[in-house]
């Protein structure tokens, strides 16, 4: 596997990490029935936190791969009951899938956020069509929550304003990594 880093996203980026996370329809389809179902919006009224180069628990980074830009990693910090970190994964083309990209990317970051930051557990809320991906988390150790409980994961304000997140809840797999307690 040839070389992987991850660059901190700048505000000039906004439109790069839009435009390819929509550039592959097989990409798009594997996250969402039509392209018109994810915004440019989505990105444009992210909050600015995620586009400096300072560390912290929010981050937008490119993927860059054998010194191209090939998709994005994204985590969130929930402030909430179970606190936690929510992570999404996007590659601009499928011809990355299945190499063992994601794999690295996810355990890397798993290790270093719950390092820095001490958070313990970790979330991943694919769509259900989107086999391959639930597979690769499934496989860095991720492990589908049955009963999902919102309020758990997520602020008051985070549901009001975002729901049950990308998908209908039926349609979600909602998946936690969590570190072993000290």
């Amino acid at each position: 596997m040839g070389k992987i880093n991850l660059l901190y996203a700048r505000e000039s980026d906004r439109k790069l990490i839009y435009e390819l996370t929509i550039e592959d329809k097989e990409v798009i389809s594997a996250m969402f029935n039509s392209v018109n179902d994810f915004h440019w919006e989505e990105i444009r009224d992210e909050k600015s936190i995620f586009f400096d180069e300072k560390p912290s628990r929010d981050k937008y980074l490119l993927i860059e791969y054998e010194k191209e830009i090939i998709g994005v990693f994204c985590h969130i910090f929930h402030d909430s009951l179970i606190k936690n970190i929510e992570f999404h994964i996007w590659l601009r083309s499928m011809k990355y899938a299945g190499v063992g990209i994601g794999t690295k990317i996810l355990s890397t970051m798993l290790e270093y956020l719950h390092k820095e930051y001490s958070i313990d557990t970790f979330l991943m809320r694919p769509w259900i069509k989107n086999t391959r991906a639930v597979h690769t988390y499934n496989k860095c150790g991720f492990e589908i929550v049955e009963n999902f409980i919102l309020n758990n994961y997520f602020t008051k304000e985070e549901i009001l304003l975002h729901g049950n997140g990308a998908y209908v809840e039926e349609e979600t797999v909602n998946m936690t990594y969590t570190f072993p307690q000290k």
